[in-house]
This record gives C-alpha cells, sequence and structure tokens, in this order.
C-alpha cells in the first residue's frame, strides 16, 4: 500500500493540534449553544482542526504516490506572519477598526497581483464591516478606536 507520508504527517499534527487545544478549552466555562461561554467556540474550533486532520489522514491513505511539494512562498509566509504579529501587537493600542484595517493591509502585501489602492479599499471595506459586527453587532468588548488614538 502506497501512501502520502507527507500528507500523513500533516493530518497528524492538525490532530494533536485540534486535541491540545481542544483540551485547554475544556478548563474553560463551556456553557451552552444560545448561551455561549469562553470556551464553547475554541473547542469546536479545535474540533473541527482535528475532524480536519483526521480527513487529511484518511485521504492519506489512498494518495497512491508521494506528492512533490513545491516552491515555498516565503513573501506570502513572511507576509502573514507580520500581520497576525501586528495584530496581536496593537489591538489593545490601536483599538479595532485600525488594527483590521492595518492588518488586512500588511495581509494583502502577500500577494505580488494584488495593487496597493485596490488592497486599501479592501482593507478599508473589511475594517469597517468588522466593526460593525464585532463592535456594534456582537459587542464584543474592544474598543473601536484605543488609547493611542486618545480614546
Amino acid at each position: 500500500m502506497t501512501f502520502s507520508r507527507k500528507d500523513l504527517l500533516t493530518g497528524g499534527v492538525y490532530i494533536i493540534v485540534g486535541l491540545l487545544y481542544g483540551k485547554m478549552s475544556l478548563d474553560l466555562p463551556l456553557g451552552t449553544a444560545s448561551r455561549m461561554g469562553p470556551g464553547y467556540v475554541p473547542l469546536l474550533l479545535s474540533l473541527v482542526l482535528a475532524l480536519i486532520g483526521l480527513a487529511v489522514v484518511v485521504r492519506s491513505l489512498f494518495a497512491g504516490k508521494e506528492a512533490v511539494f513545491g516552491q515555498v512562498p516565503w513573501r506570502a509566509v513572511a507576509f502573514l506572519s507580520v500581520a497576525v504579529v501586528v495584530f496581536a501587537g496593537t489591538l489593545e493600542g490601536l483599538g479595532l477598526l485600525p488594527v483590521v484595517f492595518l492588518t488586512s493591509l500588511v495581509a494583502s502585501m502577500a500577494s505580488k497581483e494584488l495593487h496597493f489602492g485596490k488592497a486599501v479599499l479592501v482593507s478599508a471595506g473589511l475594517a469597517i464591516l468588522s466593526t460593525a459586527i464585532f463592535a456594534w453587532g456582537v459587542r464584543l468588548p474592544v474598543p473601536v478606536l484605543g488609547p493611542w488614538f486618545g480614546y
């Protein structure tokens, strides 16, 4: 039987990470579907991650031959990593609206094909939509504009 070692290992990592985070989320109150506690969504997401890992493992058993790994898109890896750090490092200081705009703009630089003007428009739309949904709709306790703006 021939299987894809790369997919088997990837699925295994997904399963392990999903189960570890799932176990950690059990330390938080889960609540119910109508009154979610802080552990509810992390538990669901970790279970989805583990299920995706299981699907990748099963698929790896029927792959037939080892897949060739292509060239690593280092530009995308770098800009997406920086975007995550920007979001985590500036959310409390800038607030939701500017940090989503800035994070989206940095993440859009991962693609060589997206022009800067279009990236600014998409980032602005995403920032406004995210603020409307999370700050005003869901009432997430995150300031729209943070203390770095004097609020």
